[in-house]
């Protein structure tokens, strides 16, 4: 029998790794090009940047046999994944703080997941609070900042980390190492996670901005928002501030992906990441 098995695992493996190779030519672009065309690249950046924490794992694994390896791998990958996302949720956190504080703020609650060491690193550090949460939420910070630039800043700034994962991912695609590719795709899930947190404030934050303009062109009090808005003004807020948060989510992942593209390129004769 020519066409064995083994010859067919093989040609799955094949058909495998150039999808992958494929996925990251195609999206090889550079910063230039995401600042140029930034209606272009603030869409359809959550879908790549799903692609890609996916592709970097699985670029390691070989394709399952049966539908129990199936399952053990994608249970077992996943705990992977959140292990790392925790290393990861402590510098996000603080620089969270860090930048509120930069920006004339102050910094009523920080919290690191219990999950992710937080009683430990609260034991030496007052100021860290730690309380048990969701697995997929590292931490956050309850921020006081009387600037809505300030808010943004302190909003956006973690994600710096971003291009350090998407290098540390490639590498453990080229290596095929799988706790390399892991430890880099966690910093691009917390990128993702953004879109219902720090992305969403955002949103929200430049939605709020929108209607108090509005109102204060029409000549309607403005100080009651957002604390006392009515149902249409809360759903205003939510929704456009989710619409808006993920575009924000998106054109940010690019610009990240971008800077890493052209610095790559510049040291590696445009390697696709």
């Amino acid at each position: 029998m020519l066409f064995n098995e083994k010859n067919k695992k093989n040609l799955e493996e094949i058909i495998k790794e150039n999808k992958i190779k494929r996925h990251f030519e195609k999206t090889n672009y550079s910063l230039t090009d995401v600042l140029k065309h930034p209606i272009k690249y603030s869409s359809g950046g959550f879908q790549e940047a799903w692609d890609d924490l996916n592709y970097s794992v699985y670029s390691c694994v070989n394709i399952s046999k049966t539908k129990t390896e199936s399952l053990t791998k994608f249970f077992g990958l996943n705990a992977g994944l959140l292990t790392f996302f925790g290393i990861w949720a402590v510098p996000h956190e603080l620089i969270h703080a860090g930048v509120n504080k930069l920006t004339g703020g102050i910094n009523k609650e920080i919290v690191i997941n219990s999950l992710y060491g937080g009683s430990i690193i609260s034991k030496y550090f007052s100021e860290i609070q730690s309380k048990l949460m969701l697995p997929f939420i590292g931490g956050y910070v309850v921020p006081e900042n009387n600037s809505d630039l300030g808010l943004v800043a302190m909003a956006l700034a973690p994600y710096v980390l971003t291009p350090l994962g998407l290098c540390i991912a490639k590498k453990g695609r080229e290596n095929k190492n799988l706790l390399t590719a892991l430890f880099g795709s966690a910093l691009i899930a917390a990128h993702l996670g953004g879109v219902v947190g720090d992305f969403w404030s955002v949103g929200r934050t430049i939605m709020l901005k929108g209607l108090e303009m509005l109102y204060f062109g029409l000549g309607e009090n403005t100080s009651k928002l957002p604390e006392e808005a009515n149902l249409l003004e809360l759903s205003f807020l939510l929704l456009g501030g989710f619409y808006i948060g993920s575009k924000v989510m998106g054109y940010s992942y690019r610009l990240c992906k971008g800077a890493f593209n052209s610095i790559n390129q510049a040291f590696h004769n445009s390697s696709p990441t």
